[in-house]
């Protein structure tokens, strides 16, 4: 039985994979290689068929008209949104043991009592969330003395919008230890909910790194900018880090995912250990 025309794979030639590739680069930095192929045409085809698109082509003369919608939908469907939490756990370890305790004691000595987070690719929330439990253990009942709050950005509505929702299947909390689920999360029938308590802690924004101006005013103590360099070629890396680099107060942190690193990038950080860099006071 011949395969209805509706459901046939829609093909891409060379020259469109080359023209989707400059668009998502040029706007997201997103270096797509030809080993993504493949994965550009199957998380497009849906987007072809409901716009009733038979070639890329048409696609491709579509965004050209950079409507900021469209634009949107294909970052979302490009994009990886893989994460869990409690990823990379060391992250968390050297948090509690060495950077929270370094910012408390840095800002007592500076009269101050605001703590700045960023989580620059905060997916579908996992990683800010399990920073903010974090940020909440380390204080205990002395968090409420402290403007510790989190900003959590990414470039994927529609990971933003599962993250401002904070519902997760019961295998997602499955890393995090008993006493924090009951402490953080409510059960609802075979899914579980963000308490207020924790949810208020972590404002969620759309953001893209690519943005030539960072829009901060105050500098960050740590950011977070975890399994997003993978998908970058060397020259946006490095753009990227010494962007983040200027966003960091003295004696700030980096954290990196495990599979990168900045060797070989002309940056000022000074290496930690394995994915954890600092800006020297």
């Amino acid at each position: 039985m011949e395969t209805p025309i509706s459901l046939r794979t829609i093909q891409i030639t060379d020259a469109e994979f080359e023209q989707i590739a400059a668009i998502v680069y040029k706007n997201y930095g997103i270096h797509l290689t030809e080993k993504k192929r493949s994965l550009v045409i199957g998380r497009l085809q849906s987007v072809l068929r409901k716009r009733g698109y038979t070639s890329f082509q048409q696609y491709i003369e579509h965004l050209s008209n950079e409507n900021d919608d469209s634009m949107s939908e294909l970052v979302n469907r490009i994009s990886t949104n893989h994460t869990f939490f409690f990823r990379e756990y060391a992250h968390f370890e050297f948090m509690m043991q060495t950077a929270l305790p370094e910012f408390e004691s840095y800002h007592k000595k500076n009269n101050s009592n605001t703590l700045r987070i960023w989580c620059a690719a905060s997916s579908s929330g996992e990683e800010p969330y399990t920073l903010a439990m974090h940020m909440m253990e380390y204080f205990g009942l002395n968090y409420s003395k402290w403007k510790a709050g989190l900003l959590a950005t990414d470039i994927s509505e529609d990971a933003l919008r599962k993250a401002m929702v904070g519902v997760y299947p019961e295998d997602a909390i499955d890393k995090i230890p008993a006493e924090m689920q009951r402490k953080y999360f409510s059960k609802k029938g075979n899914l579980y909910q963000v308490n207020d308590t924790l949810k208020q802690e972590v404002m969620f924004r759309k953001f893209n790194l690519m943005t030539e101006q960072f829009p901060f005013k105050k500098n960050f103590d740590l950011i977070s900018c975890r399994n997003v360099m993978i998908y970058f070629d060397r020259e946006t890396k490095e753009v990227l880090v010494n962007k983040l680099y200027d966003q960091l107060r003295p004696g700030g942190y980096l954290f990196i995912g495990h599979s990168e690193t900045l060797n070989g990038l002309n940056t000022p950080f000074s290496y930690v250990k394995s994915a954890i860099y600092q800006k020297k006071k």
